[in-house]
Protein backbone atom coordinates (compact mmCIF):
# COMPACT_ATOMS: atom_id res chain seq x y z
CA UNK A 1 0.00 0.00 0.00
CA UNK A 2 1.17 3.79 -0.59
CA UNK A 3 1.52 5.56 2.48
CA UNK A 4 -0.79 8.40 2.42
CA UNK A 5 0.69 11.70 1.29
CA UNK A 6 0.08 14.44 3.77
CA UNK A 7 -2.17 17.17 2.22
CA UNK A 8 -0.30 20.49 1.71
CA UNK A 9 -2.04 24.30 0.85
CA UNK A 10 -1.23 24.83 -2.75
CA UNK A 11 1.47 26.66 -3.58
CA UNK A 12 1.74 30.45 -2.31
CA UNK A 13 -1.39 29.98 -0.27
CA UNK A 14 -0.95 31.31 3.30
CA UNK A 15 -3.08 30.24 5.65
CA UNK A 16 -5.20 32.42 8.34
CA UNK A 17 -7.06 32.45 10.89
CA UNK A 18 -9.02 35.77 10.61
CA UNK A 19 -7.85 38.36 13.05
CA UNK A 20 -4.82 40.27 13.39
CA UNK A 21 -2.47 39.80 16.08
CA UNK A 22 -0.35 42.76 18.36
CA UNK A 23 2.82 42.85 16.68
CA UNK A 24 4.01 44.82 19.93
CA UNK A 25 2.94 43.14 22.71
CA UNK A 26 5.42 41.56 25.01
CA UNK A 27 2.67 38.78 25.85
CA UNK A 28 3.39 35.23 26.71
CA UNK A 29 1.60 33.82 23.36
CA UNK A 30 -0.40 35.93 20.39
CA UNK A 31 -2.16 38.96 21.76
CA UNK A 32 -5.36 39.63 19.55
CA UNK A 33 -5.47 43.13 18.46
CA UNK A 34 -8.69 42.95 16.25
CA UNK A 35 -10.81 40.26 14.63
CA UNK A 36 -12.08 40.10 11.46
CA UNK A 37 -15.82 40.65 11.34
CA UNK A 38 -17.90 37.90 10.14
CA UNK A 39 -14.36 35.72 9.63
CA UNK A 40 -13.55 32.45 11.06
CA UNK A 41 -11.84 33.57 14.17
CA UNK A 42 -15.45 35.35 14.58
CA UNK A 43 -17.68 32.28 13.65
CA UNK A 44 -14.99 30.54 16.03
CA UNK A 45 -15.57 32.95 18.69
CA UNK A 46 -12.22 34.82 19.09
CA UNK A 47 -12.27 37.98 20.71
CA UNK A 48 -10.32 41.26 21.39
CA UNK A 49 -7.85 40.91 24.03
CA UNK A 50 -7.60 37.20 24.12
CA UNK A 51 -4.27 35.56 24.54
CA UNK A 52 -3.85 32.55 22.14
CA UNK A 53 -1.65 30.25 23.96
CA UNK A 54 -1.89 26.82 22.11
CA UNK A 55 -2.92 26.35 18.04
CA UNK A 56 -3.79 22.74 16.94
CA UNK A 57 -2.20 21.34 19.91
CA UNK A 58 1.54 23.38 19.47
CA UNK A 59 2.21 25.61 22.31
CA UNK A 60 1.95 29.36 21.80
CA UNK A 61 4.73 31.11 24.31
CA UNK A 62 5.87 34.15 21.96
CA UNK A 63 4.71 35.73 18.97
CA UNK A 64 7.26 33.84 16.74
CA UNK A 65 5.80 31.08 17.82
CA UNK A 66 2.42 32.01 16.34
CA UNK A 67 4.23 32.69 12.97
CA UNK A 68 5.95 29.61 13.00
CA UNK A 69 2.62 27.09 13.75
CA UNK A 70 0.82 29.00 11.26
CA UNK A 71 2.45 28.13 7.88
CA UNK A 72 1.89 24.08 9.00
CA UNK A 73 -1.76 24.31 9.21
CA UNK A 74 -3.96 23.52 6.47
CA UNK A 75 -6.55 25.32 4.58
CA UNK A 76 -9.82 24.42 5.27
CA UNK A 77 -9.46 22.52 8.35
CA UNK A 78 -11.26 22.67 11.62
CA UNK A 79 -8.26 23.54 14.43
CA UNK A 80 -8.21 23.52 18.07
CA UNK A 81 -7.16 27.37 19.42
CA UNK A 82 -6.35 28.08 23.30
CA UNK A 83 -7.09 31.35 24.64
CA UNK A 84 -6.31 32.74 27.92
CA UNK A 85 -9.57 35.28 28.15
CA UNK A 86 -9.48 37.18 31.71
CA UNK A 87 -8.77 34.64 34.48
CA UNK A 88 -10.34 31.92 32.27
CA UNK A 89 -8.62 29.36 29.18
CA UNK A 90 -11.21 29.24 26.54
CA UNK A 91 -10.87 26.63 23.86
CA UNK A 92 -12.48 27.50 20.31
CA UNK A 93 -12.52 25.94 17.07
CA UNK A 94 -11.65 27.88 14.61
CA UNK A 95 -11.58 26.90 10.27
CA UNK A 96 -8.69 27.83 8.73
CA UNK A 97 -9.11 30.09 6.13
CA UNK A 98 -6.44 32.01 3.50
CA UNK A 99 -4.65 35.07 3.60
CA UNK A 100 -5.97 37.16 0.48
CA UNK A 101 -2.63 39.39 0.33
Amino acid sequence: ATPKKKAVNAPGARPALGFMPDYEADAEGALVKFVTEGGNAAKGGLMEDDLIVEIDGKNIASFSDYMEVMPTLLIGEVVSVKVERGEKEVELKIEVGERSN
